[in-house]
Parts: C-alpha cells; sequence; structure tokens
C-alpha cells in the first residue's frame, strides 16, 4: 500500500556563494529527513576535530575535563536534534493518523473533497 509518507517530497533551491540560483532539488521527505540528519552527525566530527586542534591533537581520554564536559554537551544536543530529524518521517500526522498508515489514495479523495466541496452535494 502507497502512503501519503511516500508521496511527500521536499522542493530545495541550491544557491551557490553569491545567492544566485544553481539548480532545484526534489527529494523524498523521508531520504531528505534522513539527508539533514546525516548532516547533523556530520557535523558532531567537524566540532569534535576542533576539540582535538585545541587539545594539542590529545586522545579524548586525556582532554581537560572541561573540554571533555562541553564537547559531550554539544554531542549530545546535536545527537538528540538528528534523532529528532530521523524520527520525523514516522512521527508525521496527518488528523492524528500515522502518515505511514494513512493510504495516499484516501488523502488525495478527502483532501480534495475539502477544497472543493462535496461533488454529490453540490457545496
Amino acid at each position: 500500500m502507497r502512503t501519503v509518507n511516500d508521496d511527500l517530497s521536499v522542493v530545495t533551491d541550491i544557491r551557490n556563494r553569491n545567492g544566485e540560483f544553481v539548480e532545484q532539488r526534489n527529494d523524498r521527505f523521508v531520504l531528505y529527513t534522513n539527508m539533514l540528519s546525516l548532516e547533523i552527525k556530520r557535523i558532531i566530527t567537524d566540532i569534535e576535530d576542533v576539540f582535538y586542534d585545541c587539545q594539542d591533537g590529545k586522545d579524548k581520554d586525556h582532554w581537560d575535563p572541561e573540554a571533555q564536559q562541553k564537547f559531550s554537551k554539544l554531542r549530545h544536543k546535536l545527537l538528540d536534534v538528528a534523532n529528532s530529524v530521523d524520527r520525523l518521517p514516522k512521527n508525521l500526522r496527518y488528523k492524528g493518523l500515522s502518515c505511514n498508515s494513512v493510504p495516499a489514495a484516501d488523502f488525495i479523495a478527502e483532501s480534495f473533497r475539502e477544497a472543493f466541496g462535496d461533488n454529490k452535494t453540490g457545496e
């Protein structure tokens, strides 16, 4: 069964450093959220690299306690956000129902009725 989540997509305009339009991407919603989550996790490694540099390249176990605590706090917050983004497609609701369980055909039919009225009554 094809569900609403299968049909959701995100359109993104890609721009260069000058803000000029380069291209447009259209990704499935689930793929888009997965990509965002992965990018957040990559940021964690970038932050870790900065901490390593600031700790003279020492192994993480040998960082000063304050640096360890600050890195752990940042890492925890970013992982929470990444995991929330990962769960978004699973947690998305339409009228209280999971978008993973709402058949796409039913969603389209109901949306059409709401937008244009009931064809039988002419409302």
